[in-house]
């Protein structure tokens, strides 16, 4: 099967397949964030609430345990996805979305006004219950998404550069960037 996604007007600057493969989703530097069917290629949701580009996705994780049929223990975690996806843009802008809806279920805004706010990267926990977000002052912002609150802000030394990648270890007790 192949299809051509051309619906954007600008240039596509992130894509994330979602969990069960049977859509995409893609940010563009026309400021859109695009829900794309992988069976047929048509348009399933298109965001539009950023005002500068998009710079990265994430959809929210929703771990299923696998257990041993024998000890009936777990033996893995399955991920699956649940109706949230998290959105970052260059104007340091991140938006929570419920997928069954065309609105931002809940805006994260941090602007400081001694850095630049660009918002690079962005990461959920295993548990789909915090995010981090990497940003082009060395920082990591760490939200609770069901308080809606920034938790802390971690910093990298001075002169370290900007955070282009940021990833939750599946313990949810460590991130890397």
């Amino acid at each position: 099967c192949h299809h051509s996604f051309r619906e954007h007007k600008g240039i596509v600057s992130c894509i994330k397949l979602s969990a069960d493969e049977r859509s995409f989703a893609s940010g563009s530097w026309d400021k859109t964030v695009k829900i794309w069917d992988l069976n047929n290629g048509e348009t399933i949701q298109t965001y539009t609430e950023h005002k500068t580009q998009i710079s990265s996705i994430a959809y929210q994780p929703k771990n299923i345990a696998e257990n041993d049929p024998v000890t009936d223990s777990p033996i893995f975690m399955r991920p699956t996805e649940d109706s949230l996806l998290l959105t970052t843009s260059a104007d340091g802008k991140s938006y929570l979305w419920d997928k069954r809806s065309n609105s931002p279920a809940r805006s994260l805004v941090l602007i400081d006004n001694k850095t630049p706010p660009w918002a690079l990267s962005s990461c959920w926990s295993a548990d789909g219950s915090m995010v981090y977000i990497g940003r082009r002052n060395s920082t990591v912002d760490e939200w609770d998404i069901r308080e809606g609150k920034l938790i802390r802000q971690l910093a990298l030394p001075k002169g370290s550069g900007p955070v282009y990648n940021v990833k939750c270890l599946p313990n949810s007790k460590q991130i890397i960037w």
